[in-house]
């Protein structure tokens, strides 16, 4: 444990320094509360005694100082001018003990022992927690195929494992030549002064560049002045000092695939081995889960692009039918904005409209295209495509929200509907959208067994069935809005 001894009496700080040290504590001393200030800038300490009158700074004033710190150490005052004023103020700064010159140097060791033992307990405690903050977050890291979320994780966690000011995150470029500062995040430090610093700071590594930063080590901790630090700078110097930068790298299958850079932008506050090691294990995890949610990424586009080419190409297929998904997008569209629904919501809609038929694919053409009346068997097979939908679109979790309105896109508002017969409010509104705009455009386009109705026709239609096949208000919104959708209309 480190002690740091704080008396402007030269004897006081000799007999205490080798009793203490006969100990086996490490003891630094100081002549006065300034040269303590720098002491405990430049090192962590356990435990501080001071006496209260030196010159330059008194014990006091150091005492106020010290409670400023970050995990600041314990302190017990040593002093021959004890008052109740003095005595009550300290309690206030969180004084640990308070003893009086001239001392026992057993009671002097007594109260440091307390003291000690008292900062080791704390630690163990913090490391206990440190250790949940590493496991929940570890846990939430793995569990997670969400980028940002991910990201949010590593660096709410760094900011917990560490005393930075400044976490900046770069990640590899789909060049895959380039990192690029993907996000940062301010702590203990003011806004403006992460700012400032932030302007410092290189936009852009050059990726092969990382071997020699971190020189065949996971995380190495830097000093201001090693040139190691230059490629993360704008120019090789600054003006915006930092102390200690903690860079941790960021591999995914034996290559390179980010850095995360700590900043400590406050004097005394440096970086250690303990910090490295935590900090390695938990962005090692997160490189890995980063990987992994571009791969699903990538994986959920992919199959999305192949569904709506088999959308495409179902309406291809068909002349009656072709670009009906996109009419009913607009309709849909028109609709919702005539119900002021949100920017998400809309967007949420307009993917259900284009995919609404999807389920169709498992249909044969000749039913599809079968100029008369369907049988009851035929008609049973074409209920079943929004059920199809819903298994085609299901394995891909950014669609889930369209998946109950592709679903539900034939319930009618009476319960007459399929496939489970839902009925009013029960039926999801964006469904009860699809409805309306997917009746419309069938209303208005040609089929193979009977003509186009005009617009006038099937607004008309719409109105005569709300109230049992669709729900009558989305139906009396949908008919004010005549004059855009007639703009709409195909010729």
């Amino acid at each position: 444990m480190k002690i740091l001894l704080v008396d402007d009496n030269p004897s006081i700080v000799e007999s205490l320094y080798l009793v203490l040290s006969e100990e086996g504590y490490q003891v630094v001393a100081a002549g006065d509360g300034l040269e303590a200030l720098d002491a405990l800038h430049q090192q962590n300490f356990d435990l501080v005694l001071t006496d209260l009158n030196m010159p330059r700074l008194g014990g006091m004033d150091l005492v106020s100082e010290i409670r400023k710190m970050r995990n600041p150490p314990l302190v017990i005052i040593i002093t021959a001018y004890a008052t109740m004023e003095t005595a009550i103020h300290s309690v206030k700064l969180g004084v640990y003990d308070y003893l009086l010159k001239p001392f026992n140097m057993d009671q002097v060791l007594h109260a440091v022992g307390r003291a000690l033992e008292k900062r080791r307990l704390e630690q163990e405690n913090m490391q206990l927690k440190e250790m949940i903050v590493l496991y929940n977050a570890s846990e939430a890291i793995s569990s997670s195929l969400d980028i940002s979320a991910i990201i949010d994780v590593l660096l709410d966690a760094s900011f917990s494992q560490s005393q930075a000011d400044l976490a900046v995150l770069y990640l590899l470029e789909e060049d895959q030549q380039t990192l690029k500062m993907t996000q940062h995040k301010c702590a203990g430090c003011a806004e403006l002064e992460c700012a400032e610093f932030l302007q410092s700071l290189a936009r852009k590594v050059d990726a092969s560049r990382l071997s020699s930063i971190f020189d065949g080590q996971g995380s190495h901790v830097f000093s201001p002045g090693n040139a190691t630090v230059a490629p993360m700078l704008r120019t090789p110097s600054t003006e915006h000092q930092f102390y200690s930068l903690l860079s941790i790298s960021l591999k995914a299958n034996n290559r390179y695939i980010g850095m995360l850079n700590l900043f400590s932008l406050t004097p005394g506050v440096v970086f250690s081995d303990k910090h490295s090691r935590a900090l390695y294990i938990l962005a090692a995890k997160g490189a890995s889960a980063i990987e992994n949610a571009h791969l699903y990424e990538n994986t959920q586009q992919y199959y999305l692009q192949t569904i709506k080419s088999f959308a495409h190409a179902l309406e291809a297929k068909d002349k009656y039918t072709h670009g009906h998904s996109q009419q009913v997008t607009r309709y849909a569209e028109v609709l919702a904005r005539g119900l002021k629904l949100d920017s998400r919501q809309i967007n949420m809609l307009l993917q259900a409209a284009m995919l609404h038929d999807i389920g169709k694919i498992g249909i044969s053409e000749s039913i599809l295209n079968k100029p008369g009346a369907l049988t009851e068997e035929e008609y049973r097979v074409v209920k079943k495509h929004p059920i199809t939908g819903k298994h085609i679109l299901a394995p891909i979790t950014s669609l889930a929200a369209i998946v109950p309105v592709v679903y539900h896109h034939h319930e009618r508002w009476d319960g007459a509907g399929y496939p489970d017969g839902l009925k009013g409010m029960e039926i999801p509104l964006p469904a009860r959208i699809l409805t309306i705009a997917d009746a419309f455009d069938a209303m208005t386009s040609s089929r193979a067994y009977r003509q186009a109705m005009d617009a006038a026709g099937a607004f008309r239609e719409l109105e005569r069935s709300a109230g049992t096949q669709f729900d009558p208000e989305l139906v009396e919104v949908f008919c004010r809005q005549q004059h855009v959708i007639n703009g709409l209309m195909r010729t």
